[in-house]
């Protein structure tokens, strides 16, 4: 029987998931197939429904995190304290939710910082009040962050961000609008943004306040990678700037150990997502 896997969401016409994964069976010498398929915010259960044995698992992008986390039988611990999944195996007793984009943002930052060339994560500053966002508020509690300070444009959606930092032991979690982003990007030792390029357009003065000012280096995770580098990445002056691609390759690597049970060729799946770029 052919194995099969996916990623699902909408838009997924862009996704470079395909990508990082074939060149994962590749390395593996695994005759799997992996595709992008459409699917839109509450045709995940249906979708399921239609699945027969030959499919694995499926990567989840936006829309349907959240909609995954309630759909599943079981979910893995990182799942529930975030309240999303990226991952859905199929398991004996139904589906198997996990989430790896924890793992994924809090390796990415670790490899850029191996060197000591960043200070070490005391205050995070995160942008946006979805899934992601919530994985990024895990993250920066896994990294040492004693400090979470939100900014989002729905600050009631982001009290669900507050929520997993408390639940992650963070002492200090501040929430509040875009327009008070300025300063905090002033104390961020790291900022990550979750929101779409286009979302994040209106954000680039507030990061050229934040260089005028001339404030300590700290590491800014942008999750848009297309183009690259991204403006907010470009504003981001002194500091690391960390592309969305490699949270995306390392989560991915995370997924390809869970499907398959082995570890792929991380290198070899590097230089297959950092195509083009």
């Amino acid at each position: 029987m052919q194995r099969r896997a996916a990623v699902l969401g909408s838009p997924i016409a862009h996704s470079r998931s395909p990508l990082l994964h074939r060149a994962a069976y590749e390395s593996l010498d695994l005759d799997w197939h992996y595709d992008a398929i459409e699917v839109r915010e509450g045709e995940l259960a249906s979708f399921l429904r239609a699945c027969g044995p030959e499919w694995v698992g499926f990567s989840l992008t936006m829309p349907l995190k959240d909609e995954a986390w309630a759909l599943a039988d079981l979910r893995d611990d990182v799942a529930d304290r975030t309240k999303c999944a990226n991952t859905l195996l199929r398991d004996s007793a139904g589906w198997y939710a996990a989430n790896t984009d924890v793992f994924g943002l809090v390796t990415a930052v670790r490899e850029f910082m191996h060197d000591g060339s960043a200070r070490p994560i005391s205050t995070a500053v995160i942008i946006g009040s979805g899934a992601t966002a919530r994985s990024a508020s895990a993250a920066a509690a896994e990294l040492g962050a004693e400090r979470v300070i939100i900014r989002a444009r729905n600050v009631e959606a982001a009290r669900q961000v507050v929520d997993v930092a408390h639940a992650y032991g963070v002492p200090q979690v501040d929430v509040g609008p875009l327009s008070a982003l300025s300063e905090a990007l002033q104390v961020a030792d790291l900022c990550v943004s979750t929101l779409p390029g286009s979302a994040a357009t209106e954000l680039v003065e507030c990061f050229k306040e934040r260089s005028t000012a001339r404030p300590h280096e700290g590491v800014l995770v942008d999750v848009a990678y297309d183009p690259w580098p991204s403006r907010l990445a470009q504003a981001w002056q002194p500091g690391i700037t960390i592309s969305g691609l490699d949270m995306l390759l390392w989560q991915a690597v995370a997924q390809v150990e869970l499907m398959s049970g082995q570890r792929p060729d991380i290198e070899g799946m590097r230089m297959a997502v950092h195509e083009g770029n």
